[in-house]
């Protein structure tokens, strides 16, 4: 247990707090102060996830500044702001944090080291601060929320971070103070432009966000939060695709190259690694909070309206009980459903939620629901159930109301009333069992004479001589028609059978002609197995057979050129067209007529050698 303990402040940095107690120990060696506070004389304390605190907490719960480690952990270190868009580490990384016994690289389970996002080289300030800090409180703290990497300016004095010298990660852990006032006039300080202020303080704040801890995503739901954004702003085609190169335009307009570049955030469109790419798809890895914060405010939204459509999309269509919608049955928007089935729309990512009542009528809508109204909406009904099709069928038969009077009575089309009335069965109190299997055996007696009338037709043909018989046999009888009807097979035509041997030799001795023939055209085509393929007209059976026809095979892959072998030759060719033209020869000049767009050294200096020569 330890004797004293240094005032804690708001956002500061658990390092910092080590710090002052180091310096109000009056301990000389910093390793005397680690085995006070860590229990060990060797180890390294991280600024932003530091570990082994566990012991910290054991030695300190005396004096009733924390409740426990979780505590400890999310006022004072990173892990509320590399949690709130990676919810499902969370418990892992607390774990790691707190346990002593059992060490793991905490930036790797947040997802963070294969980031490109660097944390500030050196600790960050803010020189009025630091002066307040000075005269209201006697001493100066290192702040939390100053060493975010995507904080960059002091919100309360509207005013750039200052870079001090003191490192944010060092080889040999020391505790270092903040710098005197006297000696902030000698620190790095970046300025920024007017539009650039604006987007950095929209991080400063959402980044205080973070840190509060009262937010927080899966993985897999930010990216649907996001896909439905870019459906809202129009980058998503119907069926579904991003339209990633007018989505990188408008996002580098918006914010700049410059802004994104001092960001940690380059957008390179033509890479497929490009991180804008790549948070706008399935997520498959962590991304750091920075840039989701730039794709937030890109949209014009913030963290906690974001968070909003979270929580629409764990409860999109409110709590159970759900009312049936089933206008024929006798419990018409009673509360009688009691779960329902959520989905995701392929093209927006919106819930989609599947409604099934007992009685057989099952409906469904897209959400989230946004008034009460909405829970009786229906979207498609998926199945109208027996309850409907009887009530439908009583109506038709029995009261003897009209097709469109009925379908208005259940709000449907006149043809869906149609389609299930069709069968004519009249409906009656007492005959409806009876009348039904009397058209059984009707149906059953029609097919089977049918059959006899064609013995040697198949099935298939049969169903073209009578559909609709086919049809209501399948779906009311299936299992006695499967046993009574005709077993009659079509019979099949003997397959030809390919000579190889032949074939390949006759096409064998095509492919030289077909080189030369290649090698002709201008400017330069690569001659690839596909494009001997098309040449003899035979790509499907080349890219399917091609090991049946070895001499073809041996032929086709002595001449197909590879990329470097057809960089070549379409350099010799630039250079004769060039010589023919009268141009000056140069490698920039060669290059361009060639259309070689990345060009390697070694093919620089083959155009060098190739124009040396000839000069």
């Amino acid at each position: 247990m330890l004797s004293q303990f240094p005032t804690i402040y708001d956002d500061e940095l658990l390092y910092s707090i080590l710090t002052r107690y180091h310096i109000m120990s009056g301990n000389t060696e910093v390793k005397t102060t680690l085995k006070e506070l860590v229990g060990k004389k060797k180890v390294k304390v991280s600024p932003d996830l530091p570990t082994d605190l566990s012991y910290l907490w054991q030695v300190t719960c005396h004096f009733n500044i924390w409740k426990n480690t979780k505590q400890l952990v999310k006022k004072h270190t990173f892990f509320n702001y590399y949690h709130a868009f990676n919810k499902s580490k969370g418990k892992k990384v607390i774990n790691y944090l707190t346990n002593t016994k059992e060490y793991q690289n905490i930036h790797t389970s947040f997802g963070q080291v294969a980031n490109s996002i660097k944390d500030h080289k050196n600790l960050q300030l803010c020189p009025d601060c630091l002066k307040e800090d000075l005269e209201q409180k006697g001493e100066a703290f290192w702040r939390l929320s100053f060493q975010l990497p995507s904080v960059k300016i002091c919100l309360k004095h509207s005013k750039s971070l200052y870079s001090s010298s003191v490192l944010f990660r060092n080889k040999d852990f020391e505790f270092s103070q903040l710098p005197s006032l006297n000696d902030i006039y000698y620190l790095d300080v970046k300025e920024y432009s007017g539009t650039e202020k604006i987007h950095l303080k929209y991080l400063a704040e959402e980044s205080l966000k973070l840190l509060s801890g009262k937010y927080s995503f899966e993985i897999g739901t930010i990216a649907l939060i996001y896909k439905k954004l870019l459906f809202l702003h129009g980058y998503i085609s119907p069926k579904g695709f991003v339209y990633q190169e007018k989505l990188a335009k408008d996002f580098i307009d918006f914010y700049g190259e410059e802004f994104l570049e001092q960001l940690q955030s380059k957008i390179e469109p033509y890479k497929q690694t490009c991180w804008l790419k790549t948070i706008t798809r399935k997520h498959r890895k962590a991304f750091h909070p920075l840039r989701h914060m730039l794709l937030i405010n890109f949209f014009g939204e913030t963290v906690n309206s974001v968070y909003k459509m979270n929580e629409l999309n764990s409860t999109p269509f409110g709590l159970p009980p759900y009312p049936c919608l089933n206008p024929a049955s006798n419990h018409y928007k009673e509360y009688k459903i009691n779960n329902v089935y959520v989905t995701r729309c392929s093209k927006t990512g919106n819930p989609i939620g599947t409604f099934s009542c007992n009685c057989g009528f099952e409906y469904c809508r897209k959400g989230p629901d946004q008034e009460k109204e909405d829970k009786f909406r229906i979207g498609r009904v998926k199945k109208y159930g027996d309850v409907w099709i009887n009530e439908v069928r009583r109506k038709i038969y029995k009261d003897r109301i009209s097709y469109r009077q009925c379908a208005r009575d259940f709000n449907v089309d006149t043809n869906t009333v149609i389609k299930y009335a069709s069968e004519k069965i009249r409906c009656s109190k007492n005959n409806d069992l009876s009348q039904i299997r009397d058209l059984s055996i009707t149906k059953k007696s029609e097919w089977l004479q049918l059959i006899s009338k064609h013995p040697l037709k198949t099935k298939t043909e049969l169903r073209k001589l009578n559909p609709a018989l086919y049809i209501w046999l399948y779906r009311h009888e299936k299992n006695w028609f499967f046993k009574n009807s005709t077993t009659v097979k079509k019979s099949r035509k003997s397959v030809v059978r390919v000579e190889w041997g032949h074939r390949d030799e006759v096409m064998s001795k095509e492919v030289p002609t077909i080189i030369t023939q290649l090698k002709k055209d201008t400017p330069p085509i690569r001659i690839t197995k596909r494009r001997i393929g098309i040449a003899l007209g035979n790509l499907s059976l080349i890219e399917k057979k091609l090991d049946y026809l070895p001499s073809l095979k041996r032929k086709i892959e002595e001449n197909s050129e590879n990329i470097r072998d057809f960089h070549y030759r379409k350099i010799t060719w630039a250079i004769d067209e060039m010589i023919k033209s009268g141009e000056p020869l140069r490698v920039w000049k060669v290059r361009r007529v060639a259309g070689i767009k990345n060009m390697d050294e070694e093919l620089r200096h083959y155009i060098f050698n190739e124009i040396k020569e000839l000069i």
